[in-house]
């Protein structure tokens, strides 16, 4: 759409930008969720890590002067995958200046709404990759569905047979990420709760007590499940991830140019760039072997498989709600 143009008016400057909440990065999501910067070449990252040994420690018989049986630390590795992106955005030189705008001062405003759908974009990825990663998990154990039973939405009752997947490590899903959907269902479970540390602060400070683990919301299409619950009926995944679950690396430089287009009825002012990031979750490797996948791709549970020996080394568990 072009430019509405103003006679007497100006540009305040001001712009709209994704509505989708993106600060979940890093310490915002207790370090479940992290950029960090690692270039590399190819499209695929491996990172080799040891498995867990059975039976490493065993009983010494003290009767016999045997050859002692040996075990062998076997290792295997993480995989990420490149994905390749890009930006550009055209405007007519002559519509930049009828609004009392110089190219580069609407080259910032254009580079500030590119900044923000690119971590858009980033967290949607992740998200997209860790949901469908979990769902590959455990041999099935690794989420919960109660779009089933009654109720099905996010509920307190419901948490601790979730939590109970990662066992004795639960404590280490330190940081729960959803959609504001259900998080607000769980809002309305502790209003219902009649304990007034629940209840109370839930009313007085305005806060969703999430048993003492880091919350975000964050309302991503892909932790939406299209007629998960029954056709026209939308379902939800709410994430518990523990450290390091989803990490994304910039794996390639950004490279950026703006300048003027010739060879139109009018010039054009282009703001173009490309890079790449690398998405890897925890315990998990993208096991197929096409290049850029299309979130299609991303998001098929057959190109992810586990690789930590157990659940509990992996990015986390998620519960599936209406």
């Amino acid at each position: 759409m072009a430019f509405q143009i103003y006679e007497d008016e100006f540009y305040s400057g001001m712009y709209e930008v994704e509505a989708q909440n993106t600060n979940v990065f890093n310490q915002a999501s207790s370090n479940t969720i992290n950029i960090v910067p690692r270039e590399h070449i190819g499209d695929f990252s491996k990172e080799a890590f040891f498995t867990n040994t059975a039976n490493l420690v065993t009983r010494r018989d003290i009767t016999t002067n045997a050859d002692g049986t040996a075990t062998t630390t076997a290792s295997d590795e993480v995989i990420g995958v490149k994905l390749y992106r890009r930006f550009q955005d055209d405007q007519r030189l002559t519509d930049i200046k009828r609004i009392g705008f110089t190219e580069s001062e609407y080259s910032f405003l254009v580079g500030q709404q590119i900044a923000k759908a690119k971590m858009q974009e980033m967290l949607n990825s992740g998200l997209l990759a860790v949901s469908t990663a979990i769902e590959t998990g455990g041999d099935g154990t690794s989420f919960n569905d109660i779009t089933g039973d009654s109720p099905n939405t996010l509920n307190y009752d419901a948490i601790p047979t979730l939590l109970a997947l990662f066992g004795d490590r639960s404590p280490q899903l330190r940081h729960v990420v959803g959609h504001s959907k259900p998080i607000h269902n769980l809002l309305g479970d502790a209003l219902s709760i009649t304990v007034e540390n629940v209840a109370g602060t839930s009313i007085n400070q305005g806060s969703i007590p999430s048993l003492g683990k880091g919350l975000s919301m964050t309302d991503s299409s892909d932790l939406i499940v299209t007629d998960g619950v029954s056709s026209g009926v939308n379902s939800y995944k709410t994430l518990f991830l523990q450290e390091n679950a989803v990490r994304i690396e910039q794996s390639e430089e950004e490279s950026m140019w703006n300048g003027l287009v010739d060879g139109k009825e009018n010039l054009l002012f282009r703001v173009q760039g490309e890079y790449a990031i690398t998405v890897k979750v925890k315990g998990y490797e993208y096991s197929d072997t096409g290049a850029n996948p299309a979130d299609s791709a991303l998001g098929n549970t057959s190109n992810w498989s586990q690789v930590a020996t157990d659940l509990k080394d992996t990015a986390g568990v998620y519960i599936e709600t209406a």
